[in-house]
C-alpha cells in the first residue's frame, strides 16, 4: 500500500465509520484544523522516528520479561 492509499484509507474510515470530518492536507486550502491530515513531507519524516521508539520499545520488553521472549520484527520500510 502507498503512502497515498494509506492516507486515503484513514480519512474513508474515520468519516464513514466514525463520523469525523477528516481532510488531507491539499484540500484543506488555508484552513489547517485538527481534522487536517499531516503534509506527506512531514509524515515521511516522522515515519523514521516511529520505527526508532517501535525498536526502543521493543529491546525494553525483551530486557523486562522475565522468561525467554522471541520477538519478530517485519519492516517494509
Amino acid at each position: 500500500m502507498s503512502q497515498n492509499q494509506a492516507e486515503g484509507a484513514v480519512v474513508t474510515v474515520g468519516n464513514k465509520m466514525f463520523g469525523r470530518d477528516w481532510k488531507f492536507h491539499s484540500e484543506s486550502d488555508e484552513i489547517i484544523d485538527l481534522d487536517t491530515l499531516p503534509q506527506s513531507s512531514n509524515i515521511r519524516t516522522v515515519e523514521k522516528s516511529i520505527e526508532v521508539v517501535t525498536l526502543d520499545q521493543i529491546v525494553k520488553e525483551i530486557i523486562n520479561s522475565e522468561h525467554q521472549t522471541v520477538v519478530t520484527y517485519h519492516g517494509d520500510g
